[in-house]
């Protein structure tokens, strides 16, 4: 009997370690303070604290954020990531807060579940190397798709993205040819050996100097090819870790 007390006395506080561990992880968002998004919801229940949302949308494949109204413990999980107040009801939703993984890159980022990264498009051009400069002050990385698991999961979300105008752009990956004429990750060092991803008729090196890839979409999927690392019409992709 008291060995099943001491376990049931550990489980307790374990159980409470990992609440407090876990609500670390996320990030309140303080632009959307006192505001309440109502698409995309994959649950709405009571819950006696954030700490104990939070735990149920980690524990929930499905979900990637959270609202939270302390007045009323209403608890709301989302299979989205909202970063636009656009995507916000027009009422507002006193003592309310948004919540979203904690990625290092920063608020900007968004994280992806199944793949456990996240990723920022950003909005402006610049060559390879300036890409790549920006990622890095970011504590981020251009896009590294090395693992097969991050890149089916990152692949799908840029081919499914929900605004028609991002297949329009081109973007920047952190895939270089190396001097032996080998392609390599820039962030893993990853040997790329093999890919479904390429262009028709690509990689080609047409201009002998095309060491880096960038991807467009093609026929409705984003694929990759090699071009000037110098080109500084191409917009790009960081990624980075969970805090």
């Amino acid at each position: 009997m008291a060995i099943k007390l001491l376990l049931h006395i550990i489980a307790f506080y374990m159980k409470g370690f990992t609440l407090s561990r876990n609500y670390f992880l996320w990030h309140g968002v303080p632009e959307w303070r006192n505001k309440l998004a109502l698409k995309d919801i994959v649950w709405q229940s009571l819950e006696r604290s954030k700490i104990f949302c939070s735990y149920r949308c980690l524990q929930d494949q499905s979900c990637v954020s959270f609202f939270y109204q302390s007045s009323t413990r209403y608890c709301q999980g989302h299979s989205s990531v909202f970063l636009r107040l656009s995507d916000a009801s027009s009422q507002d939703s006193p003592d309310t807060m948004y919540y979203k993984i904690a990625c290092k890159g920063g608020p900007s980022y968004i994280y992806v579940r199944g793949a456990n990264t996240c990723y920022s498009v950003k909005e402006k051009r610049g060559s390879w190397f300036t890409a790549q400069a920006d990622c890095t002050s970011e504590n981020a990385w251009l896009l590294d798709l090395s693992n097969d698991r991050i890149s089916s999961q990152l692949m799908k979300k840029f081919n499914e993205h929900p605004d028609p105008y991002f297949a329009y752009f081109w973007f920047w990956i952190g895939l270089t040819i190396q001097s032996d004429g080998h392609f390599i990750w820039s962030h893993s060092q990853q040997p790329l050996n093999g890919s479904d991803f390429w262009l028709p008729g690509q990689p080609d090196n047409a201009t002998g100097s095309q060491n880096c890839v960038y991807m467009r979409n093609h026929d409705g999927r984003f694929l990759w090819d090699d071009i000037d690392c110098s080109m500084e019409f191409i917009e790009f992709i960081c990624q980075s870790d969970v805090v």
